[in-house]
């Protein structure tokens, strides 16, 4: 609770960013190292609110998706002895608007799992003939980004994190590899953002664990499952903790909002939603309860003038006073 979000004192201000970059504009400052995972001393925590382990994350993906990743981690800490987590934010490309040479819906970057028959239209390596007209060259593909404040912080469209564990226990090391829009997400197993870590090579540019003989190791998923908190249950909790401190009126009634088009409304939750509108709307109407006014009559030149002012409800509800010209 002590920690706050500040430029790290080993970057020179010339290549830092700024707490006012971030400010109004619509993304979170997402940690890379979780603050989570740094409780052990203020010292550490402390370091993982310097700007330099945060970047812009969206919102919802930040307290949710990219949570129950964290809480994935931590969680297989308790079973086993070494866990090595490597995170980072990635810019990946995408395709052109409009590209109408594409045969099936694009992807940034090969998943695991997606399908391996995915080509681009005009491929020179695709088995499909070329229609009359001949070859066609492939679309255009474009890093896009959008940046922040004067600093111009870049914000990342993906988010990768390496997972490697060992253990005694374990004949070979297990390595999971995922790559994570930078949008929200709901309810999607993590398997499906599953990786080779090459891929992540390739962009990033640096070799990961290169002392980790690839051969001999395991994957994560097939042994453990890579199997999240139950989505219901972590909605419920994260609703549950967003909705019991709004910030105001309009964060209240925006959470709701999106609790009731995403079909994760409870009975408890509307009755705490109830209950923080009816104290927004007490609070409210006792500050105008506080403003009475006050009627000043001001005696000089015979007019009579009529003043708004504020006071609190001990006073009394009229109170005449006559100024002597």
């Amino acid at each position: 609770k002590m920690s706050k979000f500040d430029r790290d004192p080993s970057i020179p201000h010339l290549f830092s960013s700024d707490n006012r970059d971030f400010r109004g504009s619509g993304w979170s400052r997402g940690h890379m190292a979780p603050a989570g995972n740094n409780k052990h001393s203020q010292a550490a925590m402390n370091q993982t609110f310097y700007l330099t382990n945060i970047v812009p994350q969206d919102l919802d993906n930040n307290g949710n998706y990219w949570n129950r990743l964290e809480i994935y981690c931590r969680e297989l800490t308790k079973q086993y002895s070494d866990v090595y987590v490597i995170s980072g934010p990635l810019w990946l490309p995408e395709m052109e608007e409009n590209a109408e040479n594409i045969q099936e819906a694009y992807s940034p970057i090969r998943w695991k799992h997606q399908n391996d028959d995915i080509s681009e239209k005009g491929d020179r390596s695709s088995n499909e003939k070329p229609k009359k007209g001949g070859w066609k060259p492939p679309p255009k593909k474009f890093v896009k980004y959008q940046v922040l404040g004067k600093s111009n912080v870049a914000v990342p469209t993906h988010l990768f994190k390496i997972i490697l564990v060992e253990d005694p226990s374990l004949e070979r090391p297990m390595l999971g590899a995922f790559v994570v829009p930078n949008k929200p997400i709901q309810n999607v197993r993590l398997r499906e953002f599953e990786v080779d870590l090459e891929e992540i090579e390739k962009y990033v540019g640096v070799r990961f664990h290169q002392d980790l003989d690839r051969s001999q190791v395991a994957s994560l998923c097939l042994d453990t499952g890579c199997k999240l908190n139950d989505y219901r249950e972590f909605q419920d909790f994260f609703w549950n903790r967003s909705m019991s401190n709004p910030w105001n009126m309009h964060q209240l009634e925006r959470d709701w909002k999106t609790i009731c088009e995403r079909g994760l409304k409870t009975e408890k939750l509307e009755q705490l939603y109830l209950t923080k509108r009816q104290e927004f709307l007490d609070r409210q109407k006792a500050k105008e309860d506080e403003k009475v006014f006050v009627k000043v009559a001001v005696q000089g030149s015979g007019d009579t003038q009529s003043v708004e002012s504020s006071a609190t409800k001990s006073e009394q509800p009229a109170v005449q006073l006559a100024a002597a010209a």
